[in-house]
C-alpha cells in the first residue's frame, strides 16, 4: 500500500529510543509492527541524554525519519550532572548546587515532563497539520506529559486520542507519598485525561480494575492492552533436552535496578543451599553493571555469578536457550509482583522454567497456575529439590501453554481496533 493511502498515526512518547529507559520500549515496538501494516508513524519525544546502547533501537529504523524530539531541559541540580567540575566557577557551582540541595531538598514527586507542556503543545500541533495525523497515541508516565497533551483534543476534536498509561497515575507508591493537595490535583488531571481520550490501555489487570473501580461511569474505555514480545527475535524454540552437564545454570537478562536487594539476597541463599547440597551452579548476568557484585563477593560466590555486557536481544535469547533457569528478579516496589512484563514473557516465550525473586503477586501465581517457572518464597530445601529434579525430567515449563496471544504481532492486531 502506497504511503498516501496509509493512516497517520502519532505517538507523544517522553522516552523513546535511542534513549535505553524502558518507558520507550513498548511503543517503539508498536511503531514498529504497526508501520508494516497500514500506519504512517510519527513519534515525537525528548531529545534525553543516555549512557550505554539501547536494544531496541532497531525498532525504530522504519520509521526513523519521522522521529521528532524536543530539546532536553535540565531538571537535575547542577552537581549531579557535573561530578568532577574541573574549573574555579564549576567547583563553586557545584557546592552551591549541593548545600542549596540540602538546605532545600526538591520535591522527590515533582513530575519532570512539567517544563515541556508549552513546546510539546507547539510541536504536536505542527505535526498534527503537516502529517495530517488522525490518530495521537500519548504515553505515560511521566504523567503531566499525558495532561498536556490530551489539551489537543480542545482544538483537535475529531481526532482519535489513545491514551495509555504504562504504571498507576494514582493509587501507586508515587501518589501515596504525596500532600493531599499534591493527590487532588493528580486526581483532577487522570480523570480530565481519561473522559478526554477516546480510548484508554493499560499494560496490566491491577491497573485497569483499580480504574474502572475509581471511575464507574468511564469504565468502558479501558481496556488492557498487554506486554508483549518480538518473536521476530526468539531463536527456533526447541523443546528443553537433558542437559549434557551436572551444573545447574541460571542467567538474567536486563538492568538490575536499585531496591533488588531482597531479590538477590534470596538468590544468593538459594545458590549456598544448592552448592551445600553438592551441586555446581553457574549464573550469568547480561546488564549494563556490576551492580550487586559486592553481594555476591560477600557471599563467596564471585566464582559463581558472572557479569557480561549487554548483548543483542537475538544474541542473548540464543544463550537463554542452552540455560537451565531464567531469573526473574523484581524489585518489590511499585505493584512490581503484579505486571507482567515484556521480559517476562519473553522468558515464558524461550521455553525454558522461570525461577521468580520478588513478592507474591500476580506474576508468581501466573508461572504457577500455568506451571511455567517457580516462585523462589517457597522454603529454599524444597525449591532446591524441585529444581535439581526438573533439570532431569523437565516437567516444568508446559510446553502446550499458548504464549502465541502475547505477540507483538497479535496484540498489535488488537490495537488496530482501535485506531
Amino acid at each position: 500500500m502506497s504511503s498516501s493511502n496509509k493512516k497517520n498515526i502519532l505517538i507523544l512518547s517522553y522516552f523513546f529510543p535511542p534513549c535505553n529507559k524502558v518507558g520507550g520500549r513498548r511503543w517503539a515496538k508498536f511503531g514498529h509492527y504497526l508501520s508494516l501494516i497500514n500506519y504512517n508513524v510519527h513519534v515525537l519525544s525528548v531529545n534525553i541524554p543516555f549512557k550505554g546502547n539501547c536494544p531496541w533501537e532497531k525498532d525504530t529504523l522504519k520509521y526513523q525519519s519521522n522521529i521528532f524530539r524536543l530539546p532536553y531541559i535540565e531538571h537535575r541540580p547542577f552537581y549531579q550532572v557535573n561530578k568532577s567540575p574541573d574549573t574555579i566557577t564549576g567547583k563553586i557551582k557545584y557546592r552551591l548546587s549541593w548545600y542549596g540541595a540540602k538546605l532545600i531538598p526538591q520535591k522527590s514527586t515533582q513530575d519532570i515532563s512539567e517544563k515541556y507542556e508549552d513546546v510539546l503543545l507547539k510541536k504536536a500541533e505542527q505535526l498534527i497539520h503537516e502529517f495530517k495525523i488522525e490518530t495521537i497515541i500519548v504515553t505515560g508516565g511521566p504523567f503531566h506529559w499525558c495532561y498536556s497533551a490530551m489539551q489537543l483534543k480542545n482544538k483537535f476534536t475529531i481526532l482519535n486520542f489513545l491514551l495509555d498509561l504504562r504504571d498507576f497515575w494514582t493509587g501507586g507508591e508515587a501518589y501515596n507519598q504525596m500532600t493531599s493537595a499534591e493527590k487532588s490535583r493528580e486526581d483532577k488531571k487522570e480523570f480530565l485525561c481519561i473522559s478526554m481520550a477516546n480510548h484508554v490501555f493499560t499494560p496490566a489487570d491491577r491497573i485497569s480494575d483499580f480504574l474502572k473501580q475509581k471511575y464507574p461511569s468511564l469504565s468502558h474505555k479501558i481496556k488492557v492492552l498487554p506486554h508483549a514480545f518480538d518473536n521476530s527475535e526468539m531463536p527456533f524454540i526447541k523443546a528443553p533436552n537433558k542437559s549434557e552437564t551436572d551444573t545447574l545454570t541460571f542467567a538474567y537478562g536486563g538492568i538490575l535496578y536499585s531496591n533488588m536487594e531482597p531479590a538477590i539476597t534470596r538468590l544468593i541463599e538459594l545458590l549456598q543451599c544448592l552448592i551445600s547440597k553438592g551441586k555446581k551452579v553457574k549464573v550469568d548476568l547480561y546488564t549494563f553493571d556490576k551492580t550487586y557484585s559486592n553481594l555476591f563477593f560477600k557471599a563467596g560466590l564471585e566464582n559463581v555469578v558472572h557479569y557480561h555486557q549487554t548483548v543483542s536481544p537475538e544474541k542473548l535469547f540464543s544463550l537463554f536457550q542452552s540455560t537451565d533457569y531464567l531469573l526473574q528478579l523484581r524489585a518489590g516496589e511499585s505493584h512490581e509482583q503484579h505486571f507482567k512484563s515484556t521480559k517476562f514473557y519473553e522468558l515464558i516465550a524461550m521455553r525454558r522454567p522461570v525461577v521468580y525473586f520478588g513478592l507474591e503477586g500476580d506474576v508468581s501465581e501466573f508461572l504457577s497456575k500455568n506451571r511455567l517457572g517457580y516462585s523462589a518464597n517457597i522454603p529454599l530445601l524444597e525449591l532446591a529439590d524441585k529444581l535439581v529434579q526438573n533439570k532431569l525430567k523437565k516437567d516444568i515449563p508446559d510446553t502446550t501453554f499458548e504464549i502465541e496471544r502475547y505477540e507483538y504481532k497479535s496484540v498489535t492486531q488488537e490495537l488496530e481496533k482501535y485506531l
